[in-house]
């Protein structure tokens, strides 16, 4: 009876739901291995991948597991994930980690671009047959497949010990393939000869293959950060540095370091970092971010103020009250990574058929293989080429890159724009819909000044002598 009743505490245990980035995402494959290996983790009861944001949402149970043994397992098979106690501070180490990332993408495709291009001109010249050209198109491939194109082969191995098949696997089948084909024939072609198989190089295929390939995750990569821009403008609304008045004193500290109770002081013209109360000074604010309302509120003590809202023109004492994922701002941002990780039924259904649809593709391939092998045993080099044909031309990155990243663009926009989406269902919806209602005055209305046009009311003599202060 006892068992019973601990086993139905831990079934009814309280859970968190969190988002964290993850660096590694690299097609819907991915998403449904990080799925999948996060869900055997003790205590997760919950894992849903956003590709496009490449980011993770997980519910657990604190009590069981924490995002530090989630993140080990994931680690094991080549995926990192970003954690940190401040919100701000891990999608600030995950945008830092993305950028060190996209430009090694940009340096690996100029190195391989590099390699490529005489690899071809060799293939398609005259002396395309001669020794010299053959070794020199084997050894710039080699150097383009090694080590400009190294990762596609680690993160497929990762994805085989995994047990999930992805983009990768297919990139590295394919050019694997048309390399080791092409040294077979280098090295042997008098085997291959005796064999009645007519020796055919594909040097520059797999080295073009990579090159093209790395051109198209540098541009994912690119979209992907410009995918976060939204989202990342809005943690910034959250200063890094605060004024903390302890004992007499005022010191700059990170916002991490600030507990519940500490006096913080808010100069003119800065953001106030915490939720909490005024306890000194008076001032306003432009809590425009959190109410929509354009006009400013006067702030005494007493009154409460947010994260992410700007002080005006006098400096005030906070008692911190809530920070980082406890602040209002948190929430929003909170809000804002949920509705970009939840999925419409369209990306739903993408994700179901990227699930199965490498192994598909590498069934059909090597079908494809089999078929001239069979049939046409002296042309085995048309079943290579065949075979490497389709693996590369039905990779599925825009399968699964596609719909998340239209979904997070949106909902980003949207946050920006002071609209918060709760989820991606309500996309669909929004294309039915009809009528809008709102609730109140002033919510069409900018809520600022913009200046339309200027004319001068002086004279030209004025004008001239004015000219040089005003530029």
């Amino acid at each position: 009876m006892m068992q019973s009743t601990s086993q139905t505490e831990v079934a009814q245990a309280p859970t968190i739901v969190e988002t964290f980035p993850v660096i590694g995402i690299t097609c819907a494959a991915c998403a449904r291995s990080i799925e999948s290996l996060s869900r055997s983790v003790e205590g997760v009861r919950r894992a849903d991948v956003n590709v496009a944001s490449a980011t993770v949402t997980l519910e657990y149970d604190p009590l069981v597991v924490q995002p530090t043994d989630i993140a080990a397992t994931l680690r094991d098979f080549g995926y990192d994930l970003i954690y940190a106690d401040q919100p701000t501070t891990a999608l600030a180490e995950a945008t830092a980690r993305e950028r060190r990332a996209l430009a090694e993408l940009k340096r690996n495709t100029i190195g391989a671009a590099i390699g490529t291009v005489p690899t071809v001109a060799l293939a398609m010249g005259p002396w395309h047959t001669e020794p010299w050209a053959v070794a020199l198109s084997a050894l710039l491939t080699t150097l383009v497949l090694g080590v400009f194109g190294r990762t596609f082969f680690v993160r497929a191995w990762s994805q085989l010990r995994a047990r999930a098949l992805a983009m990768d696997t297919l990139v590295a089948l394919s050019t694997g393939i048309a390399w080791s084909w092409s040294m077979l024939v280098l090295l042997a072609p008098s085997f291959l000869r005796a064999s009645g198989i007519e020796p055919h190089l594909y040097f520059e295929s797999a080295a073009t293959i990579i090159t093209f390939i790395l051109l198209g995750k540098y541009l994912e990569h690119a979209a992907r950060l410009k995918t976060n821009a939204a989202l990342t403008a809005l943690v910034a609304l959250q200063p890094q540095s605060v004024h903390r008045r302890s004992n007499g004193d005022v010191q700059d500290v990170p916002l991490s370091h600030v507990q519940r109770g500490d006096y913080l002081r808010v100069l003119p013209g800065e953001r106030i970092p915490v939720d909490g109360f005024v306890v000194e000074g008076e001032s306003w604010a432009d809590e425009q971010l959190l109410t929509g309302e354009s006009l400013p509120v006067v702030k005494r003590p007493g009154d409460r103020v947010y994260a992410g809202t700007l002080n005006g023109d006098g400096t005030l004492t906070v008692e911190a009250r809530a920070v980082g994922h406890g602040t209002f701002l948190g929430s929003m941002i909170r809000a804002v990574e949920q509705a970009q990780s939840s999925k419409t039924p369209s990306q739903e259904l993408a994700d179901r058929v990227a699930g199965i649809f490498v192994p598909i593709v590498i069934g059909i391939a090597l079908v494809a293989l089999s078929v001239w092998v069979l049939l046409v045993p002296s042309a085995v080099s048309n079943g290579v080429l065949a075979m490497v044909s389709v693996l590369i031309v039905a990779c599925p990155c825009a399968l699964g890159l596609a719909t998340p990243t239209a979904v997070a663009v949106a909902l980003g926009r949207a946050a920006h724009l002071g609209m918060l989406v709760r989820n991606a269902r309500a996309l669909d919806a929004i294309a039915r819909m009809r009528h809008v209602v709102f609730d109140k005055t002033g919510t069409l209305t900018i809520g600022a000044p913009r200046v339309k046009d200027a004319r001068w009311f002086i004279s030209a003599a004025e004008q001239r002598m004015l000219a040089p202060l005003l530029r």
